[in-house]
């Protein structure tokens, strides 16, 4: 059985934090010949992936506070279709970047966001929670 407030819940705190995380740091997760990593980057095995980071630690919720594989599924491509919206926002009110091809340089950032930064961590999240539940499965029924 599903329970739509813990799902909602887990579903809610991914978006919020991700797209904080993308506003926050919108230079890292938007498309750029230069890259200025903050200085917490260097902290991680491979800095130049902090965006890839943040966004497997954003996931997290999503991933595992729901209640099944399925609503966890859901909630991952949820957030990745939602949360690159507040990084492609926050490039577009940039006075640097309001320029006649705005429009076109938006649509590629968000399409930038999802496949460079967002697809390997919400696969590694969500292989696994299969993986997670396969054990809870086997060892439990």
């Amino acid at each position: 059985m599903s329970n739509p407030n813990r799902n909602q819940l887990a579903l809610g705190i991914s978006i919020v934090a991700l797209s904080v995380a993308m506003v926050v740091w919108v230079e890292l997760f938007t498309f750029s010949k230069v890259v200025h990593l903050p200085q917490w980057a260097d902290a991680l095995p491979w800095p130049i992936f902090a965006p890839s980071f943040l966004v497997l630690f954003c996931l997290i919720p999503a991933a595992f506070g729901t209640d099944t594989f399925k609503s966890a599924y859901k909630a991952i491509i949820f957030s990745l279709l939602v949360c690159p919206l507040a990084a492609v926002v926050a490039y577009a009110l940039n006075p640097l970047n309001q320029t006649r091809f705005l429009p076109a340089n938006a649509l590629f950032n968000y399409f930038w966001v999802i496949g460079f930064h967002c697809l390997i961590p919400a696969l590694l999240v969500l292989v696994t929670r299969a993986i997670f539940d396969f054990i809870y499965r086997t060892f439990h029924s």
